[in-house]
């Protein structure tokens, strides 16, 4: 949730002198002319380095303090993800180039003709059914691994916003004010923080999960085999995967489609929430059916049909915390809560109180008991 205070000055040259001692560049590339090196926003150092037409690295560098942890953990994801399943990689997760275990620098294949969700339905405001039902596809196949090869010392704890409500006194001093607003005013809501309470207490670390499903972090790209061209869904991004509660990454999943539906919401003095609620309606009502192929796709895959409604239930009150993770991350940055910040947390506590009616309203699912 939070970003260092500063950042090692990390520079082309360094990246370039990195990627030809671990023998990822040679002399004859250098002196083609054709390497670029692209820094890239993130949360960590990241660079993508583009070699020739066919070849591209993403290189992810530590930020400082403990980010090197988290680079250590996503090296070793990726290599018993290729261990346990090396003909599924190139269809649901990057190629792992290099591991520098010392300096903890990783360098990933770049998918160069891959755009993320966001990317995706932000330019296209289409939600197609085949990309729900990839992602349903993928995130069932990675559940279906058995966590204990993915645990390598690293703590499994619930997500940290299922802790929001009552923060480590030692984290507050680097939380910006918008944070400190956000989380006194979750704090102020008894029932809400008994729903956030509830499904900490639930968590469960029984499956291997990504942890951090977001729009960005799912890469769709174009995928030719004997038929058609038609678009895949990757996962990016693994830092925090490892033994955790499958519904979690699902919940997330359902949650970006909610969020983003939460953000086209006009929000103003003028407008009365009746009106907002129909201005929206529209792009919720295309959005559904994404929704529920996403779940369907998760439920067969998984074999869920006995407990299906209790996890579906599950399932959509993570949904309801993962939108205030993402109100909470909106703020890192932001000298004072903003109203949409303010919209996600809201829909967040709604879902959270009325999953029943959440499930059917929001997501267009028929509750039946």
């Amino acid at each position: 949730m939070n970003q260092p205070a500063t950042k090692p000055t990390v520079t082309t040259t360094h990246v370039v002198r990195h990627l030809v001692s671990r023998g990822l560049l040679d002399q004859r590339q250098l002196l083609a002319g054709t390497v670029e090196v692209i820094p890239m926003a993130r949360r960590n150092l990241n660079f993508k380095v583009a070699i020739s037409q066919d070849t591209s690295y993403l290189v992810k560098w530590p930020s400082g303090d403990d980010s090197w942890s988290s680079l250590a953990r996503e090296a070793a994801t990726y290599t018993e993800l290729d261990a346990l399943t090396p003909g599924f990689r190139s269809s649901m997760w990057p190629r792992l180039h290099d591991y520098d275990a010392e300096k903890h620098i990783v360098v990933l294949e770049f998918l160069t003709t891959a755009a993320s969700l966001s990317q995706y339905y932000l330019a296209r405001r289409r939600w197609p059914v085949s990309l729900a039902r990839w992602l349903g596809q993928v995130l069932a196949t990675i559940h279906s691994f058995h966590p204990v090869p993915f645990d390598k010392g690293f703590p499994s704890r619930p997500h940290w916003v299922l802790d929001i409500h009552r923060p480590q006194l030692c984290s507050l001093p680097a939380l910006s004010s918008a944070v400190l607003d956000a989380i006194s005013l979750i704090q102020s809501s008894n029932e809400l923080t008994s729903h956030i309470e509830k499904l900490r207490m639930e968590w469960s670390t029984e499956g291997f999960i990504h942890g951090d499903v977001r729009w960005d972090n799912c890469l769709t790209y174009p995928f030719r085999g004997s038929g058609p061209p038609f678009n895949r869904v990757v996962l990016v991004d693994w830092e925090f995967a490892g033994p955790g509660d499958p519904f979690w990454d699902v919940g997330c999943a359902i949650g970006g489609y909610l969020s983003y539906w939460a953000m086209l919401t006009p929000i103003g003095p003028n407008i009365a929430p009746e009106r907002a609620l129909e201005l929206v309606q529209h792009p919720l009502n295309r959005m559904q059916p994404a929704m529920r192929a996403l779940w369907a796709e998760y439920a067969r895959r998984a074999h869920l049909a006995a407990e299906a409604n209790a996890c579906l239930l599950r399932t959509v009150r993570f949904a309801g915390a993962s939108l205030i993770k993402t109100a909470i991350e909106s703020l890192d940055a932001a000298p004072r809560l903003t109203t949409s910040a303010l919209a996600l947390i809201q829909l967040g506590a709604n879902i959270l109180a009325r999953p029943h009616e959440a499930t059917s309203d929001l997501i267009g699912i028929p509750w039946t008991r």
